[in-house]
């Protein structure tokens, strides 16, 4: 059996679309599984950034408390799994207390999106590193099975944590992440405008301020330039502007994985990204990257001197994304 465990639903980040997909998945791979849903706080990011601070640990707090229950009656058996859409789970390491004291011999295993392995990640940049890489440390050991964005994810943390290769290989598998491009995307016959968007949150770590330059860098009549959260409410408003802008820029210093550059190609956008980080191992990113602001800048210039406006359609290169696929290659693991 496969306990999925997901993160809160927001609307506004990707876990609303996760609570869809990986049921869906787990149907169309004829796997038998029960959900194990928490108690929202709050539907929105009132607090922080990636996470609301305090939703989000309450929500993981109270599925914690029906695990423990669930485990108390025997629900949760030998041989079964459960499944964290993020192992970053304060609380997560009293399961290896039960499964040391009970002998119950279910598996540990999910999702790691970021922590303190990474030196750009807001974990780092708030100073939460000296508590955190010790618990990160302990979880690591307890993990069965964790599954990772990108080639990049896991080299940070190989380097970080001097893990053995045998257990990387073990344990560790660069799966990518769940992506139903067909579900994001609009028009695909829209016509495009002379429009450059920034698609990323508006924190320390995806740098909105090198767009700033970057507008200014490369003004031109009949050219706009605009941060998707500086206009967007809904996702539905995000989604639209994608479709109609020509091309999508990232300057992000922290990067795993990068959702907003696959929504905006899945909207026909041209993207630009740098070589380094997550996007430098992502083999879709070909053809589209900058070596450094300098030749962001050439680059923007010359699409805007040659674009002919046109939806580009990326669909078989985010295939590799869909659901289905990355959700059936983490379920052959377990």
């Amino acid at each position: 059996m496969i306990y999925n465990i997901p993160i809160e639903p927001l609307e506004e980040r990707y876990s609303a679309q996760w609570a869809r997909w990986f049921p869906e998945a787990f149907i169309n791979a004829g796997v038998e599984y029960r959900e194990i849903r928490g108690s929202s706080l709050t539907t929105r990011i009132e607090t922080g950034s990636v996470l609301d601070v305090f939703g989000t640990h309450h929500y993981k707090f109270s599925q914690l408390q029906i695990i423990m229950k669930m485990l108390r009656e025997k629900e949760i058996k030998d041989g079964d799994t459960l499944l964290f859409h993020d192992l970053w789970f304060p609380g997560i390491e009293s399961l290896e207390y039960v499964r040391n004291m009970t002998g119950i011999s279910f598996k540990i295993a999910g999702i790691l999106h970021a922590g303190s392995w990474d030196p750009d990640d807001f974990v780092c940049r708030n100073g939460m590193r000296p508590w955190a890489r010790p618990i990160e440390f302990g979880w690591m050991k307890i993990f069965d099975h964790v599954f990772l964005s990108s080639r990049f994810h896991r080299e940070l943390i190989e380097r970080d944590f001097l893990l053995p290769a045998q257990t990387m290989d073990a344990k560790f598998h660069v799966t990518g992440l769940p992506f139903d491009f067909k579900e994001v995307k609009r028009d695909p016959f829209a016509k495009k405008e002379r429009l450059i968007v920034f698609p990323h949150r508006l924190d320390v770590e995806k740098c909105p301020e090198k767009f700033d330059t970057l507008a200014k860098a490369c003004a031109r009549d009949g050219w706009s330039f605009v941060k998707t959260k500086d206009v967007c409410k809904t996702k539905d408003e995000y989604y639209d502007l994608l479709n109609r802008a020509a091309l999508s820029v990232s300057t992000a210093e922290q990067e795993t994985f990068g959702y907003a550059m696959l929504e905006s190609m899945a909207n026909g956008c041209y993207p630009l990204v740098p070589f380094s980080k997550s996007y430098a191992s992502m083999h879709i990113y070909r053809g589209h990257y900058y070596d450094d602001f300098d030749d962001l800048v050439a680059r923007t210039v010359r699409f805007m001197d040659e674009s002919d406006l046109t939806y580009k359609d990326f669909s078989k290169s985010l295939a590799c994304y869909a659901p289905n696929v990355v959700i059936r290659e983490m379920l052959s693991y377990l």
